[in-house]
């Protein structure tokens, strides 16, 4: 067997989706020659596609090195890249494929990917209308374009741009989720109940979705059916961040357990996150658990001294057990770190107002209502605090 006959069937196997043939082949292309760029690049599509990531860009150095003119090469990288957060490397990798092939596409695409992960959010827009411009209704460039321009608050235009994308790609699954996510920050429930509908009939096990739905639900009042779906969602694999939101979720409804739960689960995958631990804090005081709360806002702040909301959660678990000094001391280093901190300002006044420093109370109330207007037992504490003020003068 030739070596150009290796690699055609090496290709094949790759195509067929039988990596680990194709891997063998690869792996003897390059037993005999080191700096062959197509089995270079092809075990780093494979090391990539098995999460390998860190492999796979190391591949495709070597295979743009040994072949700098093949533009997938340089597209490949610049997408893996992008995936080890080396956005601005990324950028160039996929401006280089872009320079060898002017209409491509998926370069635009995965251009649009770095801009955005290094927070270009206007570059990147462009970069996906590029993408779109080369291929009409390139269904990546339409979703990622929709997402950014949600984020830069061009709503409109990213009400239009997912429209298109759910019209002429149905069967893409985050295409309802996102443009259901749009319609949820525009407060318009119902037709997000809609689209994420849509997205968990294509797939009944797209936690995100699930999640969102419930939000929906729980922003439309329509609290049994929130929780029901939020408990669903519970029952699936999900990665920490989504748990994370789940616990926060399923708090607010009220399933406590369920809430716990999740954030045990979030915590137990990255125990590292300083705002999972937090959250998590914050679930364990609703429950009781005090001296369990207080030891993860520790670690919280230990990990990420900055973290507002550990300070305000460790306080208000402090003020729980009666430790006000403490429990002030802790608020006030949140105030500190977010001076219009609505949870910590109202904590902070409520201790004040226990210690009988009723002026700085009712001030500390007075921010957290300007703050927050709509926030109920802010009011109330304030209402309680100025008449406490009265009474003592």
């Amino acid at each position: 067997m030739t070596l150009q006959q290796a690699v055609e069937i090496a290709v094949h196997h790759h195509a067929s989706g039988r990596l680990a043939e194709a891997e063998v082949m690869y792996r003897q292309i390059l037993a005999q020659n080191p700096s062959h760029a197509t089995a270079l690049h092809g075990l780093g599509m494979i090391a990539c596609e098995a999460g390998r990531i860190a492999m796979g860009v190391e591949l495709f150095r070597k295979a743009t090195a040994a072949d700098p003119t093949v533009a997938d090469y340089h597209n490949h990288l610049g997408q893996a890249l992008a995936q080890e957060g080396l956005f601005d490397e990324a950028a160039g990798e996929c401006r280089r494929a872009i320079e060898l092939r002017p209409n491509f596409s998926d370069a635009y695409t995965n251009l649009g990917d770095a801009l955005r992960g290094a927070g270009k959010l206007a570059e990147a827009a462009k970069a996906y209308e590029m993408a779109i411009a080369q291929q009409n209704n390139h269904p990546a460039a339409l979703n990622n374009l929709g997402i950014t321009l949600r984020e830069l608050g061009r709503h409109e235009e990213a009400e239009r741009v997912f429209t298109r994308l759910v019209t002429v790609a149905p069967e893409l699954v985050e295409g309802h989720n996102n443009f259901g996510t749009l319609l949820l920050a525009l407060k318009r429930w119902p037709e997000a109940e809609g689209e994420f509908r849509k997205a968990i009939a294509l797939n009944p096990n797209y936690v995100e979705a699930r999640v969102n739905l419930a939000a929906a639900l729980l922003d439309g009042r329509r609290l049994d059916e929130a929780k029901k779906e939020a408990q669903r969602a519970l029952e699936l694999p999900a990665p920490a961040a989504m748990l994370d939101r789940l616990a926060v979720l399923l708090a607010k409804l009220g399933d406590m357990d369920g809430a716990y739960e999740a954030g045990r689960r979030a915590v137990q995958l990255e125990p590292e996150q300083a705002e999972f631990l937090c959250n998590l804090a914050n679930i364990l005081r609703e429950l009781g658990r005090l001296p369990e709360g207080e030891d993860l806002c520790r670690r919280a702040i230990t990990i990420k001294p900055t973290l507002p909301e550990a300070y305000s959660n460790l306080g208000m678990i402090l003020l729980k057990q009666l430790r006000g000094d403490e429990a002030e001391a802790a608020l006030r280093e949140a105030v500190r770190l977010r001076p219009n901190y609505v949870e910590a300002l109202n904590g902070l006044g409520l201790v004040l107002s226990r210690q009988d420093n009723l002026d700085e109370s009712v001030e500390c109330l007075r921010k957290a209502v300007e703050a927050g207007p709509g926030c109920a037992p802010v009011h109330m504490n304030l209402a309680n605090a100025l008449l406490a003020q009265g009474y003592m003068r």
